[in-house]
């Protein structure tokens, strides 16, 4: 088995929308101190329209991280997306996360991409508390799927993934912090 690490750092993003090339606003981000390729993107929802939100990289003492920032107060949902592919036999995909405190999160979400086109969504509820989280999912489970096949069969490996948040109530802009990128 493979272990997959990756931490994401997200202040708002709500989704459970596919991932349609071209519908959402989606842009690359080049990392600082010797990065020669782009490492994450994010996306904004297309299919639900308003969402803004804008990628840059942080570092407070000695942990680096993806600050994906965010206006909800239109549009569904922001993600921080990853291109790397999840090989066949991963587990265990794991992100160390922070949302600021105060935060209504409604939920925190997991999506792959897999190697026939189908998408696959699981998600968590999660308490905005501004300290830093582990979230694990399981890159072989659907909770919920459409395109491609649509059987909820995950296909590995899987072209990228995208962690995501959903917010309610009447804050709902943040970040979404993703650590160890």
């Amino acid at each position: 088995m493979r272990k997959m690490v990756v931490v994401l750092s997200v202040l708002l993003v709500a989704a459970l929308a596919p991932c349609v090339a071209g519908a959402a606003e989606s842009r690359i981000l080049h990392l600082p101190g010797g990065f020669a390729q782009p490492y994450g993107s994010y996306t904004t929802g297309g299919e639900f329209p308003g969402a803004k939100a804008e990628l840059g990289f942080e570092q407070e003492g000695n942990r680096r991280f993806a600050r994906l920032s965010f206006d909800l107060t239109k549009g569904a949902y922001v993600g921080y997306r990853v291109t790397e592919k999840i090989p066949v036999g991963t587990s265990r995909v794991e992100f160390t996360v922070r949302l600021p405190k105060g935060l209504e999160c409604t939920r925190v979400f997991f999506r792959v991409h897999d190697s026939e086109g189908q998408t696959h969504l699981q998600s968590v509820p999660f308490k905005a508390t501004g300290e830093w989280s582990v979230l694990t999912f399981d890159p072989r489970k659907s909770g919920g799927h459409w395109g491609g096949a649509n059987d909820g069969v995950v296909r590995l490996p899987a072209e990228e993934c995208v962690l995501g948040v959903e917010t309610r109530g009447t804050n709902r802009t943040g970040c979404l912090d993703v650590a160890d990128v």
